[in-house]
């Protein structure tokens, strides 16, 4: 914002219009008011943050271990490597994004990006079970990219074809698990297309000890921060245990073509970080 532009066009207002208006050291001021705004954040927040960045952290060694791993004769392996390592990026990426949020109290754009992490999981879950599917999404950045999402990668799609994958060892846990993928997305989805009652939450953080609602322009609370968080580290842990379970199936995912000399260490970093994760989560 320009001072001389600003006063001279301040001058003109007031010379015409007898309407109160700032000045620009008035503007500045509130300027820096709206950027000094930061929410209080106790324990319980703290360390389901640390989970999440924990999260990020693992996902992040993922996305480094498959860039260290290049093999330059096998087409197929090299768009499996890229696809691959493009969301486990934008997985941790979206974790710490969210975090960010938070800290700076946007409890309902921390959601809206919640809906796009859910996205990223499933999509990632399903390329790995599906070699065609994972070709098909990587063509989908040369051309055609909205048709082979809307004919593969809907949520609908990527529910049947987990649903699927699921039912192979518990028709039971498959069905309960397709419903819950329905019900999460759809409340993230009410937040991303802003429905009114949902805007109009979002415009505001409760605070469920006291029931006192508070207006949150500016982002001035976060006390439904705990729920977002653990919202988010229940989905990664599950996507963990997905991976784990298809690492260990023959046919799946291959070790043996991921995994070399160079990026190894990563692999086992990232692993060990979810492990300790799942084992913290099982004494809570």
């Amino acid at each position: 914002m320009n001072r001389t532009k600003y006063n001279k066009l301040y001058k003109e207002i007031l010379k015409n219009e007898d309407k109160p208006i700032s000045s620009y050291d008035e503007l500045i001021d509130f300027l820096k008011e709206m950027k000094s705004v930061k929410p209080k954040t106790n324990n319980e927040i703290k360390n389901e943050k640390r989970k999440t960045e924990c999260y990020a952290l693992s996902c992040g060694m993922l996305a480094l271990a498959l860039e260290n791993r290049d093999d330059e004769t096998n087409e197929d392996l090299k768009h499996y490597i890229t696809v691959y390592q493009t969301l486990f990026t934008n997985i941790s990426n979206d974790c710490l994004s969210i975090i960010n949020m938070i800290d700076n109290g946007f409890e309902f754009q921390a959601r809206i990006l919640s809906r796009n992490l859910f996205e990223l999981i499933y999509t990632l879950l399903v390329v790995i079970i599906n070699k065609d599917k994972c070709r098909k999404y990587f063509e989908a950045g040369a051309e055609n990219g909205y048709e082979i999402w809307n004919k593969y990668f809907r949520v609908s799609k990527l529910n049947e074809e987990l649903y699927d994958y699921e039912k192979q060892e518990d028709i039971e846990l498959a069905k309960m698990m397709v419903n819950i993928r329905k019900k999460t997305y759809s409340e993230y989805s009410s937040y991303a297309h802003n429905d009114f009652i949902y805007c109009f939450i979002g415009c505001h953080s409760t605070d469920r000890k006291t029931e006192f609602t508070n207006y949150n322009l500016w982002g001035n609370y976060n006390f439904n921060a705990i729920s977002i968080l653990k919202s988010v580290n229940e989905l990664l842990w599950m996507m963990f245990l997905y991976l784990e379970n298809m690492i260990s199936k023959k046919g799946i995912f291959e070790k043996s073509l991921f995994i070399s000399e160079d990026n190894h260490k990563y692999w086992n970093d990232a692993f060990l970080i979810a492990y300790m994760l799942d084992e913290y989560k099982q004494i809570e």
